[in-house]
């Protein structure tokens, strides 16, 4: 099908310069000048449904107007979509390629997100604290969000490992605190050495 040229058309503030790319879709992609002056690349579906009005910049009047740009969780809020959303990203590959999202509700309404955070989780305990999330596979979520320092999240990661004592599965540093031994220690004792858990846990 011969595709649209949308060159030199005007949809809501952004005006079509050129044709960019298309996907492996074939979902073509233009490159547009925004009234404000900054450029952006746009699906042309969005462009002709006016799903996308600008490069951004309504909405960020948008908050602007309703104060919402000087909330003391904005910058949370706003990395949270970088990283959800936006490929370019440095922390897209950890968040957005891995389908992790923000709740529908709080993705297209600021003050929900806000308010959500204050009257449930309150406010920070201290500055060595950050937004964390319980599931490390789950999304920005109601329910799967909390307050934890920098050493509960690098316990809550990917990378934890669980082992199997008593017929149950335990993350491996738990049973280290529970039995105030060296986490590496056991860790080595059990995937290099070969012990089995009880042994490498009570043996000091």
């Amino acid at each position: 099908m011969k595709q649209l040229n949308l060159v030199g058309k005007k949809f809501n503030k952004l005006t079509v310069l050129k044709y960019s790319h298309n996907n492996k879709h074939r979902v073509s992609y233009w490159k547009c000048k925004c009234d404000c002056g900054k450029y952006s690349i746009v699906r042309g579906s969005n462009l002709k449904s006016g799903k996308t009005k600008s490069c951004g910049c309504l909405k960020k009047k948008s908050f602007i107007k309703h104060g919402l740009r000087y909330h003391k969780h904005y910058k949370l809020y706003m990395g949270i979509l970088e990283r959800c959303y936006n490929k370019k990203c440095n922390y897209y590959e950890h968040y957005g390629a891995r389908n992790i999202k923000m709740h529908k509700e709080w993705k297209t309404n600021m003050r929900l997100f806000f308010d959500y955070i204050e009257n449930t989780l309150g406010d920070k305990p201290g500055k060595q604290f950050t937004l964390d999330r319980i599931n490390n596979n789950g999304n920005y979520e109601p329910g799967n969000l909390r307050w934890a320092s920098k050493q509960e999240q690098a316990y809550n990661t990917r990378r934890t490992v669980y082992v199997t004592y008593k017929t149950i599965k335990f993350p491996l540093h738990i049973l280290t605190k529970v039995y105030n031994i060296n986490h590496k220690l056991v860790w080595t004792r059990i995937f290099k050495q070969g012990w089995n858990i009880e042994r490498a846990l009570k043996t000091k």
